[in-house]
């Protein structure tokens, strides 16, 4: 990695004609990933619920609850709250309105009466499965589940045999256990696991609460400084203005673009060859690490070494050790960012619930969690490969191509405000988030460009991005193995 800083850093390669043709690429590719990426997410905004044709084939196909859904998260912690002293437990019919918002599917439906059951008692457990009984179609496999819950809830667990028991715990997993042990003293072994641990779980979340609370006091503090010392002049661009340059980083742009495209469409393919979940997952991480090839496509356009480092931001700056800690430094500073961001999200996601109400369709269906959805897997070797992934690929590539070639390419024709919403625009529209949920990533992007802007380096948003995805990715599976 280079260490010379510059004032003025070089033109870089390409030609009128290599610059149109690389923005028409980079413009229609990015499109078309935009539109893969968030398709799902927007047509779920404003898409009716399930219609009777659609509750019935899901009635005769159930699927085990996921670890990672809102609705079971909501609805463990919910059961296993009960256990908390009644100062810290909520009313047990706000928590059963508040489980049931992510309820959307019937099974869901049915798995909501095993927790009221919990909750409620078994009376309200049974007037749920009375009315799921009435609506579900006569012969369906979630039919038959409702006719063997309402059995065990009017005569008691014993009343269902061995094989009953083994197709509900199947169906339903932890709700399945649950409805299973009920009656059961909470200190049995079968169920001390499933409704207990809820003042263990309080700690972590409150003094996971009170670290977030410190670290954004902190952040905030440091947001008002650099403020001030941005207006005071005493923070300074330490990349300078770039020269117009060529079209090489924008072409660098566009192959990661098209690299990103082509390991999605031969996911696809390879999945139709590959069944087992952890060797798919392994060689599609595998592949993904290939795209760190891509910032280096100036190289192979005649761009010396040395000046493509120093372009791209690829040089320690003022040392590696200073450059990581402005990395942390400018992270926690950009964290009021995060909470805009998060806060312009919830508003959205307010005006579309309320537009989704006056025509009729309902509550918008809980966002997919993707972080959670990951973190949830019980295999170690996926757990490695997605922590490295989220922790060190995702900074390396990313950094470089979005804050290292795009912003690059930006600054040789605009001023820093454009170029910093334009590459974070980018960045954030090219995650799965869709056009409600994608602001904090937005906002993230914003910071990562500032820093770039600020060091010249790229250690820096590295170094920022990294902390961000570990911290993100280590409180998730924190909290779901303590909850599961």
């Amino acid at each position: 990695m280079a260490s010379e800083i510059f004032a003025t850093p070089p033109a870089d390669p390409g030609t009128r004609l290599s610059r149109s043709i690389a923005l028409l690429a980079a413009v229609l590719l990015a499109g078309l990933l935009i539109f893969i990426q968030n398709s799902g997410a927007v047509k779920s905004l404003f898409e009716k619920g399930l219609t009777v044709e659609q509750q019935a084939e899901l009635a005769e196909d159930i699927l085990p609850p996921s670890a990672a859904e809102p609705f079971t998260l909501s609805a463990r912690f919910a059961v296993q709250a009960q256990s908390l002293p009644p100062a810290f437990a909520d009313d047990p019919i706000e928590t059963m309105g508040a489980i049931e918002r992510f309820a959307v599917t019937p099974a869901d439906r049915v798995r909501a009466a095993m927790v009221a059951g919990e909750l409620l008692g078994d009376d309200e457990a049974i007037s749920r499965l009375d009315r799921l009984d009435d609506s579900l179609p006569e012969g369906s496999a979630l039919h038959a589940d409702v006719t063997d819950l309402l059995l065990l809830y009017t005569q008691g667990p014993g009343a269902l045999d061995e094989q009953t028991r083994d197709r509900l715990r199947a169906h339903h997993g932890f709700f399945g256990e649950v409805a299973m042990t009920r009656g059961l003293d909470d200190s049995h072994p079968d169920r001390e696991p499933l409704v207990t641990g809820g003042g263990r779980l309080l700690a972590v979340i409150l003094g996971i609460g009170l670290g977030l609370l410190l670290v954004f006091t902190v952040g905030f503090g440091l947001f008002i400084t650099a403020i001030v010392l941005v207006g005071m002049k005493k923070i300074r661009s330490g990349m300078g203005d770039p020269e117009p340059g060529g079209s090489v980083f924008l072409e660098a742009f566009a192959l990661f673009v098209a690299g990103f495209l082509l390991l999605q469409g031969g996911g696809v393919l390879l999945a139709r060859f590959v069944q087992d979940e952890t060797w798919m997952m392994v060689i599609t991480i595998t592949a993904q690490w290939m795209l760190l090839a891509t910032p280096l496509w100036p190289l192979l356009r005649g761009m010396r070494f040395n000046t493509f480092c120093r372009a791209i931001g690829w040089h320690s700056g003022k040392g590696v050790l200073r450059e990581m800690g402005c990395g942390v430094l400018g992270y926690l500073a950009g964290l009021p960012l995060l909470i805009l961001g998060m806060g312009i999200s919830i508003g959205l996601l307010a005006i579309v619930t309320t537009i989704r109400a006056s025509m009729g369709l309902g509550d918008p269906p809980p966002p997919d969690n993707i972080v959670f959805d990951l973190a949830s897997s019980n295999n170690p070797v996926i757990l490695i490969a997605i922590f490295t992934l989220a922790a060190i690929w995702a900074p390396l590539c990313e950094e470089s191509i979005f804050r290292g070639a795009l912003y690059r390419h930006f600054r040789g024709r605009a001023g820093i405000v454009v170029s910093t919403i334009g590459t974070a625009l980018v960045f954030g529209s090219l995650h799965r988030y869709g056009p409600v949920l994608v602001f904090p990533v937005v906002m993230m992007g914003v910071t990562f460009a500032l820093m770039r802007e600020w060091r010249g380096s790229l250690i820096a948003p590295v170094t920022a991005h990294a902390m961000h995805n570990a911290t993100v990715m280590i409180l998730a599976f924190s909290i779901l193995r303590m909850i599961s």
